[in-house]
C-alpha cells in the first residue's frame, strides 16, 4: 500500500491542459480556493479544548468526526481548527481522510486545516470537491516522499482543477449532502445493530449461562479442531479452492477463494473445510477474523493460518460459532497469544476453551435469536456499503466537467 506508482510531476510551473469546459466552469488555483490555516499551538495540554484528533481519529471518506482523544495525551506542535473548517490527512493522503469539523480542536500537525474562500468555493461544495477523482488524481502526482508520501501546501495551492460556478456548486452540494446524510444515517444504525449483537450475545452466551448453572465444556469435548489434514500425496493436478487469510474481508465475511492446482498452492494450504467447519484465525485473533463455512464446495483448503473446527453432535454449529465472539472468548485468546509483530494463538490454545454449553433445545432458541440479530447486522452492513457507493458515484458524476 505504502509503495505506490505516482503519476510523474509535471515540471514546475506547467498546468495540465484542461479539455474544453462547459459555460461558466473555469481553471482555478486551489490556493484560491481554500485557505491553509496554520493556527499552531506549542502545548497541546494549554489549548483550552478539550478534544484532539488525530489521523487515526479520521474514517476514509466520512466528512464525519466520530472520535477524538485528549490534548493532554498528546505533545509537540498541533494545529487549531473551528467549527466549519476542513481536516485534511496530508501524510498517507490516499487513505482519503478528511472530514468538516463541528466543534473547536486540535489536530495532528500531518493534517491541514483549510477553510473555503467563500467568493469562488461554497462552504459546503469544498469538502466534496476534496474527495473526488480529480483532487486525487493530482494529489498523487504531486506528493513527495516514498513510504508515506506527503502533500505540501505550498505545491497543492498552485495546483488548477476546474471548478463550476457558485450556483451550480450549491446544487452539487445539497444533493452530495443529502447523499452523505443517508450514509451517515445507515452507518448509526449499522453501529447499533453491531451493539446489539455484541450485547444480546453476552446475555444469552454468558449472564444467562451462569443463572442457569449451565456446565463449561472445552471446544475439544464438543467438537474437532483441525480434523482433516489435506495429504502430501495429492495428485498436484487436483484442484482446490484456497482460503487465506486475505480471503477474509472480516469478521464473518468470507471474499472468493482461489481456485488453483494443488501443485500450484501454497505449502499453507493443508487445511481440509467441510460443510459445517468455523474458520478460526489464528494471527491477530482480536480481529475476530472468524467465519461459518455453511457450504463447502468440494476441495476447500484452508491456510495452516486457521483453526478448523468441526462442531460435534453435541454442539449446534451456530451456536458455537457465536460464543466465538464473546468477550470472554476474546480474554482466553489474549491470554494465549504469543509474538510481538504478528501475535498468535495456536489451534491448541482453541481447544483449551471453556464455554457453556446447555441442551440442544436451548441452543436452538438461542441460536434463532443470535442468527436474526446478526442478519439484521449484515442488512445494515450491506446499506452503509450501498449508500456509500451511491455517494461515490454521484460525486464522482457531479465534478466530471463535460465538454459542450
Amino acid at each position: 500500500m505504502e509503495s505506490r506508482n505516482r503519476p510523474t510531476e509535471p515540471p514546475a510551473g506547467v498546468q495540465i491542459p484542461p479539455r474544453k469546459l462547459p459555460s461558466g466552469w473555469r481553471m482555478v488555483r486551489f490556493g484560491e480556493m481554500a485557505t491553509n490555516l496554520n493556527e499552531r499551538v506549542e502545548d497541546p495540554s494549554q489549548a483550552g479544548v478539550d478534544r484532539y484528533v488525530g489521523l487515526e481519529h479520521l474514517d476514509p471518506e466520512s466528512l464525519k468526526i466520530a472520535r477524538w482523544g485528549k490534548p493532554t495525551d498528546v505533545e509537540a506542535t498541533k494545529l487549531r481548527f473551528h467549527p466549519g473548517d476542513i481536516i485534511f490527512g496530508k501524510r498517507r493522503f490516499y487513505q482519503r481522510k478528511l472530514a468538516v469539523a463541528d466543534f473547536e480542536g486540535i489536530c495532528s500537525a500531518h493534517a491541514l486545516v483549510l477553510r473555503a474562500k467563500e467568493d469562488l468555493v461554497h462552504k459546503d461544495f469544498l469538502p466534496f470537491f476534496m474527495l473526488s477523482d480529480q483532487f486525487f488524481d493530482r494529489a498523487m502526482m504531486i506528493s513527495v516522499g516514498g513510504l508515506s508520501p506527503t502533500i505540501n501546501w505550498s505545491t497543492l495551492a498552485k495546483q488548477e482543477f476546474a471548478l463550476p460556478p457558485i450556483s451550480e456548486q450549491r446544487r452539487i452540494a445539497e444533493i452530495l449532502w443529502a447523499a452523505e446524510a443517508s450514509v451517515r444515517l445507515n452507518t448509526d444504525l449499522s453501529a447499533a445493530a453491531d451493539k446489539s449483537y455484541a450485547a444480546v450475545t453476552e446475555s444469552k452466551l454468558e449472564d444467562d449461562m451462569k443463572r442457569e448453572s449451565i456446565p463449561l465444556q472445552r471446544v475439544k469435548d464438543v467438537a474437532k479442531v483441525n480434523a482433516a489434514t489435506l495429504s502430501e500425496r495429492t495428485s498436484p493436478d487436483a484442484e482446490i479452492d484456497y482460503v487465506d487469510i486475505a480471503c477474509v474481508l472480516g469478521p464473518k465475511q468470507l471474499g472468493s477463494p482461489k481456485r488453483m492446482a494443488f501443485g500450484q498452492s501454497p505449502s499453507r494450504a493443508r487445511r481440509v473445510v467441510r460443510s459445517g467447519d468455523i474458520l478460526l484465525a489464528t494471527v491477530r485473533p482480536y480481529f475476530r477474523s472468524f467465519v461459518h463455512i455453511q457450504e463447502a464446495p468440494p476441495g476447500m483448503v484452508a491456510s495452516t493460518g486457521f483453526a478448523v473446527v468441526t462442531p460435534g453432535p453435541a454442539v449446534h454449529a451456530r451456536f458455537l460459532f457465536h460464543a466465538f465472539f464473546t468477550r470472554r472468548f476474546l480474554r482466553h485468546c489474549r491470554g494465549y497469544m504469543t509474538g510481538t509483530n504478528y501475535p498468535a494463538i495456536t489451534a491448541t490454545d482453541i481447544a483449551k476453551y471453556r464455554l457453556y454449553v446447555p441442551d440442544m433445545a436451548t441452543q436452538g432458541a438461542v441460536v434463532r435469536c443470535l442468527d436474526a440479530l446478526e442478519e439484521t447486522a449484515k442488512r445494515a452492513a450491506d446499506a452503509v456499503r450501498a449508500s456509500s457507493a451511491l455517494r461515490r458515484e454521484l460525486l464522482q458524476h457531479a465534478l466530471a466537467p463535460r465538454e459542450e
